[in-house]
């Protein structure tokens, strides 16, 4: 297993590979209209895994997709493949998915167990904010 940091926040990977969205979540902020709970409700997620559990995944691997742990001993959460990991990140904000995508891309393509984006969430909020307000004076 690969330790991933995205914005200052660890996010746990089961046993069986897959991220907690849990943690994403307090990466992005923590807001709550950004609950995993409402991602999981929405329509466009169920088709998204509904069509990603479709005949393409035998049964054995379909475990390994979503996994909602509640209660009990041991790792508790919303627990995703990398695929929704992508899709929950998006469906924050594309400014969020850039980072997610970011670490996991260098985590691939650098085989390191530990990457970390270089800024807080709030900072490159505010860096792009300002951006925006400079190109809107031109």
């Amino acid at each position: 297993m690969n330790e991933v940091v995205i914005l200052n926040t660890n996010i746990r990977e089961d046993a069986d590979g897959l991220y907690c969205l849990n943690d994403l979540h307090k990466a992005s902020g923590g807001e709550q209209k950004n609950q995993p709970r409402y991602w999981l409700a929405n329509q466009q997620t169920k088709d998204l895994i509904a069509e990603m559990t479709a005949t393409r995944i035998p049964l054995s691997e379909q475990k390994r997709i979503v996994m909602v742990r509640k209660g009990g001993n041991g790792i508790q959460g919303t627990f995703v493949c990398k695929k929704l990991v992508y899709a929950y990140a998006m469906w924050i904000s594309a400014t969020f998915c850039h980072h997610v995508i970011q670490v996991y891309s260098e985590m691939v393509a650098n085989q390191q167990t530990r990457i970390q984006t270089p800024k807080p969430y709030s900072q490159v909020l505010r860096e792009y904010a300002e951006e925006i307000e400079r190109k809107e004076r031109l």
